[in-house]
């Protein structure tokens, strides 16, 4: 015998079948936000904005292929490759020590400062950085063996360990959008 429905129980069955389709896929794309989330640091919205851009603002990059067609790098953070003493001064710079293994190193320099050598009349006068850290990022042994991050010297005063931070996971983001 053939079941007579109802106009309203109709309209509630396609209901049933619309809000389940959209649930569905209202899940699916939950889990997709949620495992992109996972894979990338997300920049704040909160109290940390300011210090989140000003942090990313300091960061240099020494010029190479891969940072030349990155195009979330800005060029103008891009800059010639030099000597490691003539980095800029108050800044965080990212050199690649191995691109084909995306290891890196970063630096932390803090302020320039002046002093002389000899007799404070007529000694040479001489510029050097204050306070420095270079991070490597990560550090492989030469067997190729990964073994975490390396820290050599100081954080400079002008920074703490939230830039520090900060730095580390927007620099380790970008290399990883590296193909």
């Amino acid at each position: 015998m053939k079941k007579i429905y109802t106009k309203d129980a109709i309209i509630a069955e396609v209901k049933n079948i619309i809000m389940g389709l959209k649930t569905r896929h209202i899940e699916q794309n939950i889990k997709q936000i949620n495992k992109y989330m996972q894979n990338r640091t997300l920049r704040p919205d909160t109290k940390y904005l300011e210090k989140w851009d000003k942090t990313v603002d300091m960061v240099h990059w020494e010029s190479n292929s891969l940072i030349k067609r990155h195009p979330h790098i800005d060029p103008a953070k891009i800059i010639a490759r030099n000597a490691t003493d003539e980095f800029p001064d108050d800044a965080i710079t990212v050199r690649f020590r191995n691109q084909r293994l995306k290891d890196v190193g970063v630096y932390f320099y803090g302020k320039r400062k002046t002093s002389t050598w000899g007799n404070t009349s007529t000694g040479t006068p001489y510029t050097y950085i204050d306070k420095k850290l270079r991070v490597t990022l990560p550090f492989t042994t030469r067997n190729g063996r990964f073994s975490g991050h390396s820290f050599q010297g100081e954080l400079p005063e002008n920074m703490d360990m939230e830039t520090l931070k900060i730095a580390l996971d927007y620099i380790a983001d970008t290399i990883n959008e590296i193909k």
